[in-house]
């Protein structure tokens, strides 16, 4: 424990500090329900390729107007895509 506690990078979140979360569908989820890659996903529904992969490894979270993209996506994914 000493060890992580050590690297600056995995320090424990201040009590009573905000925290982060987000309560939107997760893209990796999305990806695999309709069976696409992340390349196949940027291209049928015009994401940037980079975007998607920064979804799809969470490495950043969708914003509302994207979360909102995704909601759609996952509701009509064939009228979407036309």
């Amino acid at each position: 424990m000493s060890r992580a506690l050590a690297d600056p990078d995995a320090q424990p979140i201040p009590e009573g500090a905000p925290r982060r979360t987000w309560r939107g569908l997760l893209p990796r989820i999305l990806f695999n329900r309709l069976g696409l890659s992340v390349e196949e996903f940027a291209a049928r529904y015009q994401v940037p390729l980079d975007l998607a992969t920064a979804w799809y490894t969470n490495k950043i979270w969708p914003d509302p107007v994207a979360s909102a993209y995704l909601k759609a996506i996952a509701a009509d994914p064939e009228g979407v895509a036309r």
